[in-house]
């Protein structure tokens, strides 16, 4: 293989990358074959390896990278997808990266379930509170005790809901995160386990 189909190789598996960030990539690998010379290229091509091994380290690299920055839940999902397909990107682990995103689909489903469950438990609350704050309201000229008790149970009903749908759109967004940070350390060592083999 030479410096033309190697860079082009490594650029087409970089595509899902920003393209400042695959440009940089690819440059510096030409910019060392160019430094080591037309006698020593081929060594150096084969001290790399595959053009998908070293891409699938690159994406892992940037995918791990890119959650220590910044952890949020948009974030954390589209570094789960960069890590699946630096898995994937790496000829050898097919077999084992069909089982990481087997497992990693469904830890998101997982979490996904859960948070909709929280989620729909706080809309209900709030529901239930609101029906329950109009029945104390609609009780008031027959009979003012039962009325004061269903308006303070609506009111403290609603305010539980609000505050059960605000704890789960922290929930979700740090299972997220945490979704994605352990897959990024998973490939990572996957990768980098690959490609001393």
């Amino acid at each position: 293989m030479d410096k033309n189909e190697f860079l082009s190789r490594l650029r087409k598996k970089l595509r899902r990358l920003p393209p400042e960030d695959a440009r940089d990539a690819a440059e510096y690998y030409e910019e060392y074959l160019e430094d080591a010379g037309p006698e020593n290229e081929a060594a150096a091509i084969a001290s790399f390896g595959r053009p998908e091994t070293v891409a699938s380290q690159i994406l892992a690299d940037y995918a791990v990278k890119r959650m220590g920055k910044d952890p949020s839940a948009k974030k954390g999902l589209s570094t789960v997808w960069i890590v699946l397909l630096a898995v994937f990107a790496s000829p050898i682990a097919i077999p084992v990266a069909a089982v990481i995103a087997i497992l990693v689909l469904l830890a998101a489903a997982l979490v996904l379930v859960a948070v909709a469950c929280v989620y729909a438990a706080a809309i209900g609350a709030a529901a239930l509170g609101a029906v329950t704050l109009l029945t104390g309201i609609c009780l008031v000229f027959n009979s003012f005790q039962t009325a004061v008790f269903y308006i303070g149970a609506g009111i403290f009903t609603v305010g539980a809901g609000t505050a059960l749908f605000v704890f789960s759109v922290w929930l979700g967004k740090k299972a997220i995160g945490l979704i994605a940070g352990m897959c990024g350390g998973l490939a990572h060592r996957f990768i980098k386990r690959s490609g001393q083999s």
